[in-house]
């Protein structure tokens, strides 16, 4: 099947990443400034595990979850962007896509908003879809931080 698909902003989703404790969903893990977000620079690894919502809203229904893996790989630190992998899983909630995935790649680097990011593909519903996807920041009420995905595939 060839065609554009543009998720309509009815079927956009919205990050919601926790940057400190007791429930943060997104870590430090390895470099300089392990397990202290602040202090992060050349060569720490990220990791994250964070709900995505149909908006900004904390309370909104959850619509499944994004895991990341990512670097910062500039001597810049995160003034240079961090060099990510990112899959969202979409769950029962969103039963139009439930279980299907979407695969991202690409620096998310402070000057450059909002994000643009390479699609590289996709299960389920997404499978053979490729594209790309602006994510701008969204609203932030700490220790909250969104990122609204505006995905652009084609199949």
């Amino acid at each position: 099947m060839c065609g554009a698909v543009h998720l309509q902003p009815s079927d956009q989703c919205h990050g919601h990443e926790i940057r400190s404790p007791p429930n943060a969903t997104v870590l430090s893990a390895v470099g300089t400034g392990a397990g202290n977000l602040s202090a992060a620079g050349w060569g720490t690894f990220i990791m994250a595990d964070n709900p995505e919502r149909v908006s900004e809203v904390p309370s909104s229904k959850q619509i499944g979850r994004s895991t990341s893996l990512g670097a910062l790989t500039s001597s810049q630190g995160s003034g240079g962007g961090i060099f990510s992998i990112s899959k969202i899983t979409f769950n029962e909630a969103w039963a139009k896509y439930n279980k299907s995935t979407i695969t991202f790649t690409g620096t998310f680097a402070l000057p450059n908003r909002p994000y643009e990011i390479i699609v590289l593909g996709g299960t389920g519903y997404f499978r053979d879809a490729r594209g790309f996807a602006l994510a701008p920041p969204g609203l932030t009420t700490l220790p909250v931080y969104t990122t609204k995905w505006e995905v652009f595939l084609t199949k």
